[in-house]
C-alpha cells in the first residue's frame, strides 16, 4: 500500500513529457527529490543545454522521441536505461532505493499487477493508447482503492481497474529496495 499524503500532486507537466514526468513521480515517492530534477539530470546525461527545468521538460520532451526512434525501442527502455546506468543525480540514488521490472505487455499481466499494487507499497506506470497516439500514467494501490496519478492535471483520481484506462501497452512496475 502507499501512503498517497505522499504522492507529489503538484507538478504538472507542461509539454509532452509523460514518460519522464510519471517516472519523476515515483522519484519524488521514493527519494523525495523534486519531480523536476529527472528532467535536469535527463538534460545533463545527454549534454542538452538547457536553463531550468522547464525548458529542460521541453528539451527532453523533443530529445526523447527521437532517442527512442534512433533506438528502435519503447519509451520506458530508454527510462530503464536511465535508471539502471547514468551517472547523474537522481538515477543512483533512485536505483539504490527503488527497483524496475518492465512488462512488455500490460494487457496480459493486470491481474498479476494489480495484486501487487494492493499488497506492496509499489507504483506501477502504463501506456495506454489514446487515439492514434500514447499516453504515460502513474498507478497505486492507497489500501483500500486503485489510484490515478496523471501529471496532465494534479489531482488522484479513483479507478476501479488497469484495464479502464482502455488498450495497455508497455509498463514500468516500482516497488522499493
Amino acid at each position: 500500500m502507499v501512503d498517497e499524503s505522499k504522492v507529489n500532486t503538484t507538478f504538472r507537466q507542461s509539454g509532452v513529457s509523460c514518460v519522464l514526468s510519471s517516472y519523476g513521480i515515483v522519484a519524488n515517492y521514493f527519494t523525495g527529490r523534486p519531480v523536476t530534477d529527472v528532467f535536469l539530470a535527463y538534460c545533463t546525461h545527454f549534454g542538452l543545454p538547457y536553463h531550468g527545468w522547464q525548458n529542460a521538460e521541453h528539451i527532453y520532451a523533443n530529445h526523447f522521441h527521437a532517442e527512442c526512434q534512433s533506438r528502435h525501442c519503447e519509451g520506458y527502455k530508454v527510462i530503464l536505461d536511465l535508471h539502471h546506468n547514468s551517472p547523474v543525480s537522481p538515477f543512483p540514488e533512485c536505483r539504490a532505493t527503488f527497483d524496475t521490472q518492465f512488462i512488455f505487455d500490460s494487457q496480459a499481466e493486470v491481474a498479476a499487477l494489480q495484486q501487487t499494487l494492493e499488497n506492496c507499497p509499489a507504483f506501477l506506470n502504463v501506456t495506454y493508447e489514446v487515439g492514434g497516439n500514447y499516453h504515460s500514467v502513474t498507478m497505486f494501490h492507497n489500501g483500500a482503492n486503485f489510484r490515478l496519478r496523471d501529471t496532465y492535471s494534479d489531482v488522484l483520481t479513483d479507478i476501479s481497474s488497469i484495464r479502464s484506462l482502455g488498450t495497455l501497452r508497455d509498463s514500468i512496475f516500482y516497488t522499493k529496495s
